[in-house]
C-alpha cells in the first residue's frame, strides 16, 4: 500500500520485513494497515475463485470473502454471488494518495458491478447502510464466475492491525485475529510440552494427505523433529503399524498409509484383518488372509521394501 510493490503471502513468510497492505474500513474506504504477523497454516486443500472482472484468489474453503451479506466462507459461495473488490488500489506514501503500479479497477468495463445508491439500498433490506454500495466507496461488487479445486498447497494467514482484513487478488478477504493464533499457540505448546509423543504422532498423521514424494515434505521434517526430541519412531511393521501413526510404550509406530505405494485402502485392509484374526506369521499367510483387491502385488512389494515384513 505504501509503494505499490506486490508480494505473495508465502514470500512475506519466508522473507520477513515491514509491510503495509490495503484494508477496508467501516466507512468502506481503503486505507494502509500494517501487517503484524504472517503464519504458516499447513498444507491444505485450496480452491481458485475467479470473478467476472478478472480477479482471482487461491484460498482454503473456510476463508471468508466480503459479500453483500457480510463475511462469507468460500465453501458457502457459488457462481453468481457478489463479492467486494477494490475499485482502485492507491499508494499511500504521499498525501495525494495517487494511483500506483498495483491499480486494479481504475477503469470500469462492461462487467463492472457499480450499483446506483437506490438499487443498492434495496439490497440492504431497509438498513439504510448505503455507503458500501455507493460509487463514493472504494469497492465495487464483482460476480463470481468459477470456484475450482486447486490441489493441496502451503497456506498462510496474515494478521493485520485494526481492520483485520486485506486486499488479495483485488478481493476483500478476512484475516484470522492474532488472539485466535495466540490461543492456538498456547494449546499446541501445552500439548507438545506435556504430551510430546502423542502430539507428534497426531502431527505426523496430519501430514499424510499432503505427502510429496518428489521432495522433502513436512512429514520428513517432523520425523527429524522427533529425533531431536529423542522420540523413537518405529519402522513400519505389518503386525504393529496401523493406518495412521500410533503411540505405544512412549514410541510412535510408523503409519502404513504414509508409505509410498501402499495407500489408505491397503493399510485399512491389513489393520482390519490383523485386529480380527491376530498377527501375521508369514508372508504366505498374509497373502491368504488379506484380500488381493484391497492390497495388491504392488502394495505388498512396497511394504517389503519399507521393511514391514522383516518380522515375519
Amino acid at each position: 500500500a505504501g509503494t505499490g510493490e506486490q508480494a505473495t503471502v508465502g514470500e512475506l513468510f519466508h522473507n520477513r520485513r515491514d509491510w503495509t497492505i490495503h484494508a477496508l474500513g467501516d466507512d468502506w474506504q481503503l486505507r494502509p494497515r500494517h501487517v503484524t504477523d504472517v503464519v504458516w497454516n499447513g498444507r491444505k486443500r485450496v480452491f481458485r475463485v475467479r470473478t467476472m472482472r478478472g480477479a482471482e484468489i487461491v484460498a482454503t474453503a473456510n476463508h471468508p470473502l466480503r459479500t453483500v451479506d457480510g463475511w462469507t466462507l468460500i465453501e458457502n459461495l457459488g457462481v453468481g454471488d457478489r463479492v467486494a473488490a477494490a475499485r482502485e488500489l492507491r499508494c499511500f506514501e504521499s498525501r495525494r494518495h495517487t494511483p500506483c503500479a498495483v491499480t486494479q479497477h481504475a477503469q470500469a468495463g462492461a462487467s463492472t458491478t457499480f450499483a446506483s445508491e437506490n438499487e443498492a439500498c434495496s439490497w440492504a433490506d431497509g438498513t439504510r447502510d448505503c455507503a458500501r454500495y455507493s460509487n463514493e466507496s472504494d469497492i465495487v461488487w464483482d460476480t463470481i464466475v468459477s470456484i475450482e479445486p486447486a490441489g493441496i498447497q502451503d497456506t498462510y494467514d496474515l494478521t493485520v492491525e485494526e481492520d483485520h482484513n486485506f486486499v488479495a487478488g483485488s478481493l476483500i478477504v478476512h484475516n484470522s485475529h492474532s488472539t485466535a493464533y495466540a490461543l492456538l499457540a498456547y494449546q499446541t505448546a501445552y500439548l507438545k510440552a506435556h504430551y510430546p509423543v502423542e502430539f507428534m504422532a497426531a502431527l505426523l498423521s496430519g501430514d499424510i494427505p499432503g505427502r510429496n514424494f518428489k521432495r522433502k515434505d513436512s512429514l520428513i521434517e517432523h520425523i527429524e523433529d522427533c529425533a531431536r526430541m529423542e522420540i523413537e519412531v518405529v519402522h513400519p511393521n505389518i503386525n504393529t503399524s496401523d493406518v495412521d501413526f500410533t503411540v505405544d510404550d512412549k514410541k510412535i509406530y510408523f503409519a502404513m498409509s504414509a508409505i509410498k505405494g501402499c495407500g489408505g485402502g491397503a493399510a485399512e485392509a491389513i489393520s482390519d484383518e490383523r485386529k480380527k484374526n491376530g498377527p501375521f506369521k508369514t508372508i504366505y499367510e498374509f497373502c491368504e488372509r488379506v484380500e488381493a483387491s484391497a492390497c495388491n502385488r504392488a502394495a505388498i512389494e512396497t511394504l517389503i521394501k519399507a521393511g514391514a515384513f522383516d518380522s515375519t
